[in-house]
């Protein structure tokens, strides 16, 4: 089952997403300029207020520094190991998901060359919940201890070796050196994690990709579009001052000291935007195993209210642009997610200053229901559509965002 999210949502006079010119992006749709925030962004906004939602189930990190993250860990464990066999032990951990590079210790960089993590790069990009971070912590330790319990001499030439200054690359292989490789460490790391652990439900949502081993990916169980702009929409320039406030009592500053202590401009931009967002509910729980109805629901209210209420946080000190879903068409169905950013194609327009927002959501509604309307008439139902449902942020009290949600969970549950 999958709940189908198509929503209409605006933002004012912002930056939230730049390109590498550090202007607003933009795209070319119809024929026509528009604002563009992309699907990265808008899941990494979406990602983040879900952890905040619930901080004890979903604690991931993502990094592309995991040897780092768990070589602090292990100074933390205070094993007595030293420094040189817990950066290896640390690498061996990390290339358990990603694989790492090895880079010249004989930097001419002072600074490079204090650095006991200096020669060492992740290569990759890793998500992992805070309880396994520190399983795969516990796993180099107790391959480590094991090794080191059957006597083995290779052990001792680490700290040998290491104290001759010889450069990693002329060691022959971890297990020359540890006794052990990342397969000892993986199959322990296994046996403490047969599935994800109760901490892991962001990885269980958002997925696990950039992993050295298959059996270590975690499928998505979302999918955002990007937000594009329902109409013609080009960037504005925005000059801006940061007056100068030191003074001296008495005296009058310089001329080429008085005025504004900084200048600049910003690229800013008002637009309604229109994505889609997809839960697919039976790869949720595939990946994150929960088995009452009551946690899965809450689960599931905790994804979908992120999902509607996440804003990415790009420019907010300066540009603060919060604002709550203007309109949604929410489905659940059984077969094909689609979008509905095809009823935009052709550009809206504010007919004599009325805004955007009432002819985009006419637009979006009369697309909808021509869509449907081609996929139930189908002999085979490619959308599997089970139930559909609307919301409006309007006056109106007796139908709230809240009332929305629950009716679409209730449905994807039933």
């Amino acid at each position: 089952m999958k709940i189908v999210l198509n929503v209409l949502w605006e933002s004012f006079t912002h930056r939230l997403n730049r390109d590498d010119s550090g202007e607003s992006k933009s795209v070319f749709i119809g024929g026509t300029k528009r604002s563009e925030v992309s699907s990265q962004c808008r899941k990494r906004a979406w990602r983040e207020l879900f952890q905040k939602f619930l901080p004890k189930l979903a604690t991931g990190m993502r990094t592309g520094n995991l040897d780092i993250a768990l070589f602090k860990r292990l100074e933390n464990r205070k094993t007595g190991i030293v420094t040189d066999t817990l950066r290896l032990l640390s690498e061996v951990a990390a290339s358990v998901f990603v694989s790492v590079n090895k880079k010249d210790t004989d930097s001419k960089d002072d600074d490079k060359a204090d650095d006991p993590n200096a020669d060492v790069k992740s290569k990759g990009m890793s998500f992992l919940s805070e309880v396994e971070l520190d399983g795969l912590v516990d796993s180099v330790i107790e391959a480590y201890k094991e090794v080191n319990a059957k006597g083995n001499k290779k052990v001792k030439k680490v700290k040998k070796v290491k104290a001759k200054g010889k450069k990693s690359e002329d060691k022959k292989s971890y297990e020359s050196l540890l006794g052990f490789n990342s397969d000892k460490v993986r199959e322990l790391f296994f046996k403490k994690f047969g599935c994800l652990p109760e901490d892991a439900a962001d990885v269980g949502a958002f997925g696990r990709f950039l992993a050295a081993d298959a059996s270590l990916v975690v499928k998505s169980a979302v999918k955002a579009s990007p937000s594009h702009s329902t109409h013609a929409c080009s960037p504005d320039d925005d000059f801006f001052v940061a007056k100068e406030e030191f003074q001296i009592e008495g005296e009058i500053l310089p001329k080429e000291q008085r005025g504004a202590a900084h200048m600049g401009h910003q690229s800013l931009v008002s637009a309604c935007y229109h994505e889609t967002k997809v839960i697919d509910v039976g790869q949720l729980f595939q990946n994150y195993h929960v088995d009452s109805k009551a946690d899965r629901k809450e689960l599931l209210d905790a994804l979908v209210t992120s999902g509607l209420t996440s804003v990415p946080s790009g420019g907010q000190n300066g540009a603060l642009s919060q604002e709550y879903p203007a309109y949604v068409i929410a489905y659940v169905a059984e077969g094909q997610e689609v979008t509905t950013a095809g009823a935009f194609d052709e550009a809206i327009r504010a007919n004599g200053g009325s805004g955007y927002r009432e002819p985009s959501i006419k637009r979006l509604s009369e697309h909808w229901e021509n869509s449907k309307s081609a996929a139930t008439s189908c002999r085979f139902k490619t959308l599997g559509l089970k139930a559909d449902f609307r919301y409006r942020l309007s006056e109106d009290k007796k139908y709230h965002l809240g009332d929305f949600i629950e009716e679409v969970i209730n449905a994807a549950l039933e």
